[in-house]
């Protein structure tokens, strides 16, 4: 004699209302997480990512009080551009050169950074926050705003 086992395959219930609600909440409540972790990794990121945000401009004005207070001014233009007229008593180190020259600059003063228009200056204030030196500003319009502000300019070598 044989001996059979019959089995009965039980039927799995049917899912009720409430457990696809269940699973329905599950799958929710995941999205709401993976939201909640994408926002604060966008705060964190605006918070620690880097603010820089290029070197200060200054206007004429703000450059004639920095002048009469004993700033040093550099101009980043060409020696021929710097003869030709420049901003009494500041000292020309072509941008070119000026990575290579930074220990002709004072730590200890304000730096003002001087060019025909402004661009150039914006480059080499930038060099001089990199390399430390603080606080460093540029004359936004450059030269031609300070002459059209009418403060003094000579030329040729002091």
């Amino acid at each position: 004699m044989s001996k059979h086992r019959t089995f009965i395959r039980a039927k799995a219930p049917k899912a009720s209302g409430h457990g696809r609600r269940k699973g329905l909440k599950a799958k929710t409540n995941w999205i709401w997480v993976g939201m909640g972790v994408v926002g604060i990794v966008s705060v964190l990121f605006l918070l620690l990512r880097p603010t820089d945000r290029g070197p200060t401009e200054i206007t004429a004005p703000q450059a004639y009080d920095q002048y009469q207070r004993g700033a040093f001014f550099l101009d980043v233009r060409e020696q021929e551009e710097w003869s030709g007229g420049h901003i009494p008593g500041s000292v020309v180190i072509p941008l070119d050169e000026l990575a290579g020259r930074l220990d002709e600059l004072p730590e200890d003063r304000d730096i003002v950074v001087v060019c025909v228009s402004g661009v150039r200056s914006t480059e080499g204030a930038r060099i001089l926050i990199a390399a430390g030196f603080s606080p460093v500003a540029c004359l936004s319009g450059g030269l031609r705003a300070w002459d059209a502000a009418g403060y003094p300019l000579e030329q040729g070598a002091p």
